[in-house]
């Protein structure tokens, strides 16, 4: 008689454990239920995780929207002011990569890539004059919305480390 009491007991508990985890796994939330993601993204936890070179709330924007436009270029060497002039930055032909044009006030295009969230690499650049753009990198600061970085400009065997922010 003790053994099947204590069976039953047994029997009771584990239903008890059933219907109390169907009860709990019925009050859990479907977080991802109204979120729809853009560009391949998937929703986790109620937030779209985006495919890289995609960027927003909904995966809607491409990383190199926040470069696209006119900037107003202040470069420094050292202590010294170089140049404060005009540059455009138009997009690439994937979204994570982007054109600067005019850059140091020469007449060719540099062209960057993501290497990061925020930062972007510059790739080597011989100009007309045979100067170059030996490359650099630059980073975007989503609080003021500028872009400061560094890039190295070479000419007749002089290379010159130039640090620049840029603002719209």
């Amino acid at each position: 008689m003790l053994c099947n009491r204590f069976a039953l007991l047994m029997c009771y508990r584990f239903i008890f454990t059933i219907l109390l985890a169907l009860a709990i796994a019925g009050c859990i939330s479907d977080k991802c239920g109204s979120v729809n993601c853009l560009n391949e993204g998937v929703c986790v936890r109620g937030e779209c995780t985006c495919p890289f070179a995609w960027e927003g709330e909904f995966c809607q924007s491409k990383w190199n929207d926040k470069f696209n436009g006119q900037w107003v270029s202040l470069e420094t060497a050292g202590a010294d002011t170089l140049r404060n002039y005009p540059l455009n930055v138009v997009a690439g032909s994937s979204p994570d990569s982007f054109y600067i044009l005019h850059l140091a006030e020469s007449v060719d295009t540099v062209f960057c890539t993501r290497k990061a969230y925020k930062t972007f690499t510059m790739h080597e650049r011989i100009l007309p004059d045979s100067s170059k753009i030996q490359g650099g990198e630059g980073v975007y600061n989503e609080l003021n919305g500028k872009v400061t970085g560094v890039y190295s400009f070479h000419k007749q065997d002089v290379v010159t480390t130039i640090s620049f922010t840029w603002s719209k």
